[in-house]
């Protein structure tokens, strides 16, 4: 149950209501399941959601196609709701900002 439950994530990470409760309600089971599931990863329920968010995040900064969205469409986007809170975990992630993150990819910036 816990592989269909992270590939649930994997397909639906941009919905600002995936949580171990919406994970319980789709899978029939309890919310203390759902928790005692994702224990045995070592990551909490959100961090893999999370995660995964900024994942997508992460690639859309890079990717071209996106180079005209702003950081907060990018976030709401790929399922935050705070930016603020999307910046601290990004920065966590990546070790920069999300603004100098996109910044330092940028080809026009790159003098390699």
């Amino acid at each position: 149950m816990l592989s269909m439950m992270l590939d649930h994530i994997d397909r639906h990470a941009e919905d600002p209501e995936l949580s171990a409760v919406g994970l319980a309600l789709k899978f029939h089971c309890s919310q203390r399941y759902v928790h005692k599931l994702f224990s045995t990863t070592g990551r909490s329920v959100g961090e893999h959601i999370n995660g995964r968010r900024i994942l997508v995040c992460t690639r859309n900064l890079l990717d071209h196609a996106h180079r005209h969205a702003t950081i907060a469409e990018i976030a709401f986007n790929a399922g935050f709701r705070d930016i603020s809170y999307f910046n601290r975990l990004f920065k966590r992630s990546s070790g920069l900002a999300p603004r100098e993150f996109r910044r330092s990819m940028s080809p026009a910036d790159s003098t390699r």
